[in-house]
């Protein structure tokens, strides 16, 4: 997979999220600090941006100047949301949600087809010179050939060993 590591939500990371929503509606719960609103059908949570909380004790929950929602626990100030510009959610691609090993979640994978179905990236696998089965590939446009992803057009099967590299295996 291209992009770092695989993703995978771990019984951990469900247990740590589990807990934190926990801590999250405990918190607003029992909060005097913050006005509930009854919009209609649902409640709404109105949070008035300040400066970083710099002494927050457990369960504080703050929106922040960078328009971040945080929250307080055990120790650690855990950001809950970021703005629209958070670079770990932002892409021109279709994204894999992934947690990171401290909990943190993130949209930093592509993914990809198994197939490759790209003109550019077909263009470049057919059009690269090959030794002993084996040949380096520069899709145009900035496009990749992804590690594990499949060409068959006739007489071949190309296969991506890694990134931009194909094998080629003829077809009888």
């Amino acid at each position: 997979m291209a992009n770092g590591t695989r993703g995978q939500i771990g019984t951990k990371q469900i247990r740590d999220f589990t807990i934190s929503v926990n801590a999250l509606i405990t918190a607003l719960k029992t909060s005097t600090a913050n006005t509930w609103l009854l919009r209609q059908t649902y409640n709404l949570l109105r949070l008035t941006p300040s400066s970083t909380n710099n002494t927050p004790t457990q369960g504080d929950i703050w929106y922040d100047s960078l328009a971040n929602i945080n929250l307080q626990e055990a120790g650690y100030t855990n950001t809950l949301l970021k703005r629209q510009g958070n670079a770990g959610w932002v892409g021109s691609t279709v994204r894999m949600i992934s947690v990171g090993t401290t909990g943190d979640f993130g949209a930093t994978n592509d993914v990809v087809d198994g197939y490759v179905n790209d003109a550019d990236v077909q263009a470049a696998i057919t059009g690269a010179t090959f030794t002993n089965g084996r040949a380096s590939v520069t899709p145009a446009n900035n496009k990749t050939l992804y590690q594990g992803q499949i060409y068959a057009p006739a007489g071949y099967l190309y296969f991506a060993l890694q990134d931009n590299v194909a094998g080629r295996i003829q077809l009888s």
